[in-house]
Formats: C-alpha cells, sequence, structure tokens
C-alpha cells in the first residue's frame, strides 16, 4: 500500500524541476520575448493548453538567459508572471507581480484586445498599491554586480517578486533566476570582511597628492612666491653694486652732476640695494615657512595612516 505514494516522491524528487534544470546553451532576450508574445497569442486566442504549455517552461528559459536584462523587459517578465498566475488561480502572486510590473512602468495598461475591460485581471493589475514598499538590503557580490529588475542596487523590495541577475566583471551573466517575495537570494560569493573593511578605510582617509588638497597648494604657493621675492631682490642688489662699480653718480669736476644731483642718485643707489636685500630675505623667510609647512602636513597625514 505505501509502493505507490513512496515511488511518486522518488519521482518526484528525482525529476529535474526548470529551476534545478541546466542550460545547454544561453538565451537571449530575443528568445523569451517571443515566448511572450506566443504566451499573449495564446490569451488571446483563450488556448488554455498552449499558454499552459508555455508557462510551464517559462521559468527554465529565465534562468537561460544570457544577456542583461533591460528593467522594461523586465517589467513585462512580471506582466507575464502575473498572467501565468492568473491562469493557475493564483492571485495572490499575480497581484504581487503585477504590482512589481508597475513599480518599473507605472504607465502601462492592458490593451482591451488582450484583456477586456472587465476581465478580473484588470482588477488583480491595480489590487496593490507600490508606494512605500519596504526594502531589505543585499549582500555585496565578489567580483561583479547584482542587478534587481535591470538595475544596479543595494536592496530588494520585501513584498515583490524581481528578477535577479549576477553579472561579472567583463559584463556577462552569471546566474538569472526570478525571485518570488519568499525565495531568498541565489548563493554568490561574498566579499570577506576584511576585504570590505580595507575597501572603507581607503575610501575614508585622505590622499596623499603631489598637486591636491588645500594643503599641497598653500606650500606651493608659498614657495613660488618666495621664490620670485628672492629673484627680484637678488635683481635689484646686483643692480645697485654695478652702479655704484660704475660710478654712474660721478661727482667729479666736469662730469655735470651737482651736488643736489649727485644726493639723488647715491640715495636711489642706497634704495635699490637695501630694497633688494629686503625682498631676498622676505623671500629666504618664506621658503622657511613653506619647508615647516611641509613637514607638518606630512606629519599629519602619517599620523592619520596610523589611525587606519
Amino acid at each position: 500500500m505505501l509502493r505507490a505514494p513512496l515511488l511518486v516522491g522518488l519521482i518526484l524528487l528525482l525529476a529535474p524541476t526548470s529551476a534545478l534544470a541546466a542550460c545547454k546553451e544561453a538565451v537571449g532576450v530575443d528568445s523569451l520575448w517571443r515566448q511572450m508574445d506566443a504566451a499573449d497569442t495564446a490569451l488571446k486566442q483563450l488556448d488554455a493548453g498552449k499558454l499552459g504549455e508555455i508557462a510551464d517552461g517559462f521559468d527554465g528559459l529565465i534562468e537561460c538567459l544570457g544577456d542583461p536584462v533591460s528593467p522594461e523587459v523586465a517589467a513585462r517578465l512580471h506582466r507575464q508572471q502575473g498572467l501565468f498566475a492568473m491562469a493557475k488561480n493564483e492571485r495572490t502572486r499575480a497581484e504581487a507581480a503585477f504590482a512589481a510590473a508597475r513599480s518599473i512602468q507605472s504607465y502601462y495598461e492592458f490593451p482591451e484586445n488582450l484583456v477586456p475591460a472587465d476581465n478580473p485581471i484588470r482588477e488583480a493589475y491595480y489590487a496593490l498599491s507600490v508606494d512605500d514598499t519596504a526594502r531589505n538590503p543585499i549582500p555585496p557580490v565578489k567580483d561583479g554586480t547584482i542587478r534587481l529588475d535591470g538595475e544596479i542596487v543595494t536592496d530588494r523590495a520585501a513584498s515583490l517578486p524581481t528578477l535577479f541577475q549576477r553579472i561579472d566583471l567583463t559584463g556577462k551573466v552569471v546566474s538569472t533566476a526570478y525571485l518570488w517575495p519568499a525565495d531568498p537570494l541565489p548563493p554568490y560569493p561574498q566579499p570577506k570582511p576584511s576585504d570590505r573593511a580595507g575597501v572603507a578605510a581607503e575610501e575614508d582617509s585622505p590622499k596623499k597628492s603631489s598637486g591636491g588638497g588645500s594643503g599641497s597648494t598653500l606650500g606651493s604657493l608659498v614657495t613660488g612666491t618666495s621664490g620670485a621675492l628672492i629673484g627680484v631682490g637678488l635683481a635689484l642688489v646686483a643692480a645697485g653694486w654695478l652702479d655704484s662699480i660704475a660710478e654712474i653718480c660721478d661727482d667729479s669736476p666736469g662730469s655735470g652732476f651737482g651736488v643736489t644731483q649727485q644726493g639723488y642718485c647715491n640715495g636711489a643707489v642706497r634704495s635699490r640695494v637695501g630694497i633688494g636685500y629686503a625682498f631676498t630675505l622676505a623671500g629666504a623667510a618664506g621658503l622657511t615657512s613653506s619647508m615647516v609647512l611641509n613637514i607638518s602636513q606630512e606629519n599629519a597625514f602619517i599620523g592619520l595612516r596610523r589611525q587606519f
């Protein structure tokens, strides 16, 4: 008496399901789109057998997708899942799938040649609100991205189904799955906590660069200004001494210089030399300040790095 139930249970356990079936080859989005077109045709013709056949293989088709899915494709996929659920009398799932579609394309309405105005499908389509939907965080993936409904996200709607896709660093689809609200995320490699801490510390730590930051900019400005002051000062000193050596303020008889002119000339030479010394000293002081500023900045940077 127990053999028949045990045999049935064994067959169900060993039989491959669409969720676990291995893909012989990757399926493109165009193939998925054609299947949804065929499902729409079956619905218009009220061909329940054909619609059920497409529905039975639909999840397996999704899992073999080799293309990243856009939000527009994800929205239609949700509507299709809602139609399949209505055909199976699974109203709760249908309403959730329809709400997921509306959360992506709120403006969409079923055409009347597909869903007549008085069809219960229309009532189910607007049954759930998509406002203020609670969301749960999802763990990051190592070496790639997680896309839900065609978007790179860090959380998941708690009460709505979603199309899950894992994409590697080259843009290739690693896995795809249609997840109902109660379905867990498929397993995928996650970065180690130490890796995440290292990335966070690197992002938060001050960046040291030769041309960036207010400290380095100020130091460069002081250094440049000081160099200019020294250059001008030395030029003035040199010019004053050259004038003195050349004896341009000659007071000998016949030189044409009177006493008054001679006083002005000597004063100008002395002033030029004095100003030159002042510029040179100011430039030297500026260079000293620049060196102190750079040393202080370097010590502060080392202190911050030790904290991380």
